[in-house]
């Protein structure tokens, strides 16, 4: 009897995670922040038809991950049904990562892939010329979106 409620509520667990992504876009109930385990949902993500915007993190340096993490979350508000947001390690992703043309040696790293048009864009962050910031990072986003930013690499 336990391991027919066990899987059962395995499965529903498994359907919930897995949901449609536009379905829950749609209805207005989907958060499009705070996911970390970028390898169980990054492909229902990108099969919203939406850019993904990934927070690549090294786990090392908690202090610098929570300021990142909490400017992006700020940041991700503005785009509510225009860009979900993710983050994870950057080193247990470092071969996704490196698929991006990222490396684990300028952790952390804000990239947004789109998929629609092919393309990786990278937030230079921690480039002496940007700011890791949320309105620098927001204002990047809508450059991003409004046709802006030269992709870091094309052909995803």
């Amino acid at each position: 009897m336990r391991s027919l409620i066990l899987t059962v509520a395995l499965v529903c667990f498994s359907l919930y995670v897995h949901a449609d992504v536009n379905d829950l876009i749609d209805r207005g109930i989907y958060d499009t922040w705070g996911v970390e385990d970028v390898g169980t949902v990054y492909d229902d993500y990108v099969d919203s038809g939406l850019p993904v915007a990934v927070l690549f993190l090294d786990v090392i340096e908690k202090d610098q991950n929570e300021y990142a993490i909490s400017e992006l979350e700020k940041a991700s508000k503005e785009f509510v049904g225009k860009v979900l947001f993710m983050h994870g390690d950057g080193r247990k992703y470092k071969s996704f990562l490196e698929s991006l043309g990222g490396d684990v040696s300028e952790l952390p790293e804000l990239v947004i892939t789109d998929y629609s048009k092919k393309v990786v864009y990278s937030y230079a962050y921690p480039d002496a010329n940007d700011v890791f910031e949320h309105k620098a990072i927001a204002q990047w986003i809508n450059n991003v979106l409004q046709g802006k930013v030269t992709p870091k690499k094309d052909e995803l």
